[in-house]
């Protein structure tokens, strides 16, 4: 298991556009993904699957909310350096 955290300094958060980037790079990878907003302490409610868009949407990712994307499975390293690479770039 890999994983990054990251505090999100664009304006509007993980907006729709943005969503639809990251989940169609994470389908890429064999591994699963997992986003959590808010820190360790929240991850019994605020998750979801880093490969639907819909999902990644309903976290509501705001400016200055804290992610971690977490990855699991044979391309781990390979998944988590994409999305860090996404993360600073886009958000």
């Amino acid at each position: 298991m890999k994983e990054t955290v990251y505090t999100v300094r664009n304006t509007i958060g993980i907006n729709p556009r943005r969503a639809q980037m990251f989940t169609k790079l994470m389908t890429a990878f064999a591994s699963a993904v997992k986003v959590y907003r808010g820190g360790d302490s929240c991850r019994c409610n605020c998750n979801c699957n880093g490969k639907d868009l819909y999902e990644l949407l309903n976290l509501q990712v705001r400016m200055n909310d804290t992610i971690t994307v977490q990855a699991v499975g044979i391309d781990e390293e390979e998944t988590i350096n994409t999305a860090v690479d996404f993360l600073k770039r886009h958000l």
